[in-house]
């Protein structure tokens, strides 16, 4: 399993996979310049990830309704912050009285052992493939996850603000191995 790593554009007729991380800009330029994209879009899914970090509670709902996300799907195994408004109760409140839905799925997170061990001896290669073993074990919650993606605009969250540097970026990758359908991921 490969690391996504922050792209422009990334768009295969024959993968499933698609990641951008400028999706507004994305779709202008499929409007101008795709037109396969746009036949198709009606078979894509789009799945968002976001991080938290360095973004004050106000700004990260502006950025999740400028994208029209529907709901967000925590990722955290602890979904507790130091951060004013990114603890799950709070953060929860404040998602609800913009009218976007909060879901928690624990076992999405990365286990305390293997983010200790990644603190111990930051070998970021040895964190990727212990969490992405650890995943495969967790194919009912990625169904889980899969399936609120489906039903609504949906961006996975987690604290780190550089996907390639987070576990929600192995926990999209593997949606989209699940997904029936081409998945498009945007990383806000």
């Amino acid at each position: 399993m490969r690391m996504i790593r922050p792209a422009l554009r990334l768009f295969t007729m024959e993968g499933k996979t698609r990641i951008d991380n400028d999706p507004i800009k994305s779709r202008r330029q499929d409007a101008y310049t795709n037109t396969s994209a746009i036949m198709i879009s009606m078979d894509i899914l789009e799945l968002f990830t976001v991080g938290y970090e360095g973004r004050q509670i106000e700004t990260f709902i502006n950025d999740l309704r400028i994208h029209g996300i529907a709901r967000v799907i925590d990722v955290r195994e602890i979904p507790i912050s130091r951060k004013p408004g990114f603890s799950k109760s709070s953060l929860r409140a404040n998602l609800i009285s913009a009218n976007i839905d909060y879901v928690h799925i624990k076992p999405l997170g990365s286990p305390t052992p293997i983010r200790h061990k990644l603190r111990a001896d930051s070998d970021h290669e040895a964190f990727v493939e212990s969490f992405t073993a650890y995943l495969l074990t967790q194919d009912i919650f990625i169904r889980e996850a899969l399936e609120f993606a489906k039903n609504g605009r949906s961006c996975l969250l987690c604290f780190e603000r550089q996907a390639e540097n987070c576990h929600r970026s192995i926990v999209a990758q593997r949606i989209s191995e699940l997904s029936p359908q081409e998945v498009v991921i945007h990383n806000l």
